[in-house]
């Protein structure tokens, strides 16, 4: 018999951070700091606690957005972090990832399994990409929220891209179609569209309806 095809997974949200945060929520605990921001050069989101103005200092800063994950199983969120002067291995209380139901006041952790490894010659990281089952979520609003946390006044950033929030529509829930007539059309993860996509992972749009499909 042939084996069983994974349902398509449904874009719920996506974003390369390489032009707009959109509608996140950026808050610091310093006056005069903005925390978190496009850094165009590279990309990106980035946090770094160090400005032309203040120096470097002690702070954080959060990028928080609420999503409604209530049509959605098996949710997923993909994400890509790097850094810069400062090379983590694993998982700590600098640089994370935290989710909450809307409404709560606690964070759980997301830990990062996947770190760019220790740079030669050179103070940036490359990317690396990292995958969350946020199964456990499914049906519900939640808020995820990154906190970028420097305790030692150092000039470190946290960057990441490709931030991009994927689920099954639930069962019996249909989509809602603008016109069913169009054409699909498709991007690649960094928004720009594909008139022919051959090879990779690309985000289709019909019926009003965003899709990640792999070719």
């Amino acid at each position: 018999a042939p084996a069983a095809t994974a349902p398509e997974a449904d874009v719920i949200y996506s974003n390369t951070f390489a032009e707009s945060l959109d509608d996140w929520t950026i808050t610091s605990d310093k006056e005069g700091w903005s925390g978190w921001y496009v850094n165009a050069n590279k990309g990106c989101a980035a946090c770094s606690s160090w400005t032309g103005e203040l120096g470097t200092f002690i702070g954080e800063s959060w990028m928080m957005k609420e999503f409604d994950l209530s049509e959605f199983d098996g949710v997923t969120l993909a994400v890509e972090q790097g850094f810069f002067r400062l090379f983590p291995q694993e998982q700590g209380d600098r640089f994370t990832l935290n989710i909450r139901k809307s409404g709560e006041e606690e964070w759980t952790l997301l830990p990062f399994t996947v770190f760019p490894p220790v740079p030669d010659g050179t103070n940036w990281t490359d990317f690396a990409a990292n995958e969350f089952d946020l199964s456990a979520y499914n049906g519900m609003k939640v808020e995820l929220g990154f906190c970028y946390n420097n305790p030692d006044a150092e000039s470190v950033t946290w960057v990441l891209k490709n931030f991009i929030l994927s689920g099954q529509l639930s069962t019996g829930v249909a989509a809602i179609g603008a016109d069913s007539t169009a054409a699909p059309e498709y991007y690649n993860l960094q928004g720009v569209r594909v008139e022919n996509p051959e090879k990779g992972i690309f985000v289709r749009v019909a019926d009003g309806k965003a899709v990640k499909v792999v070719k």
